[in-house]
C-alpha cells in the first residue's frame, strides 16, 4: 500500500487531517505536541488511538504524521506526563527494543515532558 494523505483521508475519514500549516499541534491530557512545518508542506494527522484503531485492549500510538512524500524514514516521539522521573524511559526494554527498530528504518526515539516541539520538516 502507497503510504498518501489521500489514501488516509479515503479510509480513515474521520481520523485523518490533512493540512500545510506553519504548526501542526496534537494536544491531549496536558501534552502536547508541536511539529514546526516552515516550508508549508502537506502534513497529514491521523488519530490512531480510539479512532483508526478502537480496541481497548491493544497498545497504539496516539497519533501517526507523515510527509506525502515517502521517505522510509520513521521516527517515534513522546510527550509524558505521568513518569515521575523521565530518565526512567531510557532503561525501559520496550524502549530500547524500539530505538533498535527505528534505527533500521533511519529514524529515531525523542521524548520531552509536557511538551515537545523540536521537530522541522
Amino acid at each position: 500500500m502507497i503510504c498518501s494523505c489521500k489514501e488516509f483521508q479515503r479510509k480513515y475519514p474521520d481520523c485523518t487531517v490533512c493540512s500545510q500549516g506553519k504548526k501542526i499541534t496534537a494536544q491531549e491530557n496536558k501534552r502536547k505536541y508541536i511539529l514546526n512545518n516552515p516550508s508549508g508542506k502537506q502534513v497529514c494527522k491521523v488519530k490512531i488511538d480510539d479512532c483508526v484503531i478502537k480496541s481497548q485492549e491493544q497498545r497504539k500510538c496516539d497519533y501517526l504524521y507523515f510527509k506525502s512524500k515517502i521517505t522510509g524514514k520513521v521516527f517515534a516521539r513522546v510527550v509524558l506526563s505521568r513518569v515521575p522521573s523521565p530518565k526512567i524511559i531510557e532503561v525501559n526494554p520496550g524502549v530500547i527494543k524500539l530505538r533498535k527498530l527505528l534505527k533500521k528504518y533511519s529514524g529515531n526515539f525523542a521524548y520531552s515532558s509536557r511538551q515537545y516541539e523540536n521537530d522541522t520538516i
